[in-house]
This record gives structure tokens, sequence and C-alpha cells, in this order.
């Protein structure tokens, strides 16, 4: 009978054969269909490119782009490079931001023993994303470093890695919003200073009329998508069909309907949770923002806009650290985990 010692290291090693295997079937992918197949990398390439040119970035040219116009500019590093090179260099930065983050959320919050476990389940959750080359990756990477530099009190690193990942996206705020909520002194006016930072820095890479330009066309666009159903995966497709007994796509949505109200409902009970087990239950700072994140992945994934199975990557540490802990409190015969 294989030691504790062996079977760990055996976990271990099947942990890193899978994430290994799956980045070069990955990178074989891309190699293969040059970052045009079941790929949202034209996205970023084309947005990339608009910016250089000047040319809008909303229109629907640059292949659906929706992110800030900052993520635009940071993209016209790749216009640099040729299409398929640089699908090459945007995957391997997704799967080196997200896997560092996760190294960083797991050293933090996951007990040594269960740390393999946590990435074995984390690739199922996590697979989409990466797989076609979304900004998810990248983006959930920089949550989790967050997660874990909070908890830290490392402030000005934690803070901007969230705040920058929900600026672009905007979605994932909900991230930055629960973590500020324990922490408000702290991490608020680094926020608002990490943010103004965001919105300025825009105008250093183009000229003014452009970048003022790009931010109407970026706030209108947030606009209409908050009014339009994109054909949502998440609780609103539940909702529409017991209101309704149907289900639709692009059907448009009201203002404020009996779905926005349980979006705001769902998001005032994660605050008032994560709010309970800091400052009434006295969690520690490490555990309170673990419950923050498991609360900003909850609502993201049940009531954020249009999830769907890449959005996964963005929350994929909820589910995996919900199995490890589970099986850590099953082998423990019950009791707190962590």
């Amino acid at each position: 009978m294989l030691s504790a010692g062996k079977k760990q290291l055996l976990l271990n090693l099947a942990a890193v054969f899978l994430w290994s295997g799956f980045a070069v079937a990955v990178f074989v992918r891309v190699i293969l269909a040059g970052g045009t197949h079941r790929s949202a990398y034209d996205c970023f390439y084309f947005a990339g490119e608009h910016f250089l040119q000047q040319l809008p970035l909303y229109s629907g040219e640059a292949h659906g782009y929706q992110y800030y116009p900052g993520f635009a500019a940071a993209m016209t590093v790749l216009t640099l490079l040729p299409f398929a090179v640089g699908a090459l260099v945007w995957t391997a930065v997704n799967f080196a931001v997200f896997l560092f983050g996760a190294w960083r959320f797991a050293g933090q919050f996951i007990p040594p023993a269960q740390r393999a476990w946590f990435f074995i389940a984390l690739l199922p959750v996590a697979f989409e994303g990466l797989l076609n080359q979304q900004s998810n990756p990248l983006l959930g990477g920089a949550i989790l470093w967050g997660a874990a530099l909070v908890a830290q009190h490392k402030w000005w690193r934690g803070v901007a890695a969230l705040t920058v990942a929900g600026w672009i996206k905007v979605a994932p705020l909900c991230y930055a919003l629960l973590v500020g909520a324990i922490f408000p002194r702290r991490l608020w006016w680094r926020g608002a200073v990490v943010l103004a930072l965001a919105v300025v820095g825009v105008f250093l890479c183009q000229n003014y009329e452009y970048v003022v330009a790009g931010y109407r066309d970026w706030l209108d666009m947030c606009q209409r998508l908050s009014n339009d159903r994109h054909d949502y995966r998440d609780m609103f497709t539940l909702y529409e069909y017991l209101t309704t007994g149907a289900i639709t796509r692009g059907a448009p949505v009201a203002e404020m309907t009996g779905y926005h109200l349980a979006q705001l409902l769902a998001a005032g009970l994660a605050l008032a949770f994560t709010l309970k087990v800091y400052y009434r239950d006295r969690w520690d700072a490490g555990r309170a923002v673990l419950f923050a994140y498991a609360a900003g992945a909850w609502w993201l994934m049940s009531f954020g806009p249009s999830t769907e199975i890449p959005t996964l990557t963005l929350m994929a540490a909820g589910p995996a650290w919900a199995l490890v802990a589970a099986r850590e409190m099953k082998n423990a015969g019950g009791g707190r985990f962590g």
C-alpha cells in the first residue's frame, strides 16, 4: 500500500499532467487553426487594430468588441505580430495569468493536501474559456490573485487586480465590490485611484476626441446591453419560462422587470452575508475574503449578464473550492474547512 506521501506525490503529478496535456492540446489547436477556429482572439486583435487606426470600436466592425477602451489600447501590442503568432501569445498569456492567479489563490486559501484536488476540479470549469481564447481566463486569474493579495493585506496590488479586471468587463466588479465591503477604509479610496488612472491612462494612447468618443460609445453599448436580452443561460431563462411559458432569444428587456429586481435582491443577499460573516460572526480576513469570492461567483453564475459556458472561467475557483472543502470536511468528520 502506498504511503500518504507517495499518494500526494501521485496526485500532484496527476494535476500537472492534466493541465500540461490540456495546454499542449490547446496550443496545437491554435497552431493548426491559426487562431481562427472557435476563437475569440480575432475580437481582441481587431480591437487593437481599430484603436491604432482611430476607427470606431463598438460599431460591430471590430468583431463584436464590448470591453472598455483601455483594453483595446492594450491589445494594440498584438497587432505588431502576425495574426497566428499573436494568437499563440494571447493563449500563452491567458494560461500564464490564470494559472498564476489560481496558484496564489490556492496558496492562500487551500490546505496543502487539497491543492492538487483544487487544480483537478478547476480544469473542467475553466476548460471552455481557455479553449476558445476568451478574455475570461486573463480576468479570472487577476481576480484570484487580487483576492489572495487582499487577504494578505497587500492593498494596492490587490485592489488593482480586482478593480481593473472588473472594469474591463464590468460584471466581475461584483468581486471588487464585495471584498471592498469588508475593508472599506482600506480599499475604496485605492479603488477610486486605480479607476481614475485607468480612465485617464487611455488618453495617453490616442488623441482626446477619439478617446472621448470611445468612452461615450462604450457607455451607450453597456446601456443597450442592459436593456436587451442576449440569450441568457442563467436564472433569466427560468424566470422567463415561469412567467411566459416560453423561452425566446433576443427579446427586449424592460428597464426594470421582475428579473432585474431579482438581480438586485440577489446582489443584496450576497452583500449582506459577506458583511455578516466578517462583522457579526467575526471571521478572520482570509476566510471573509474567500467567502466574498464565493458569494461573487454565485451571483455572477446565477444572475450575471449573459452567463455562458466560457464565462464560468471567471468563477471557476468557486465550485472547485466547494468540492475540495466538502472533501476536506468529510475526511475530517465534519467541522470547519481551512
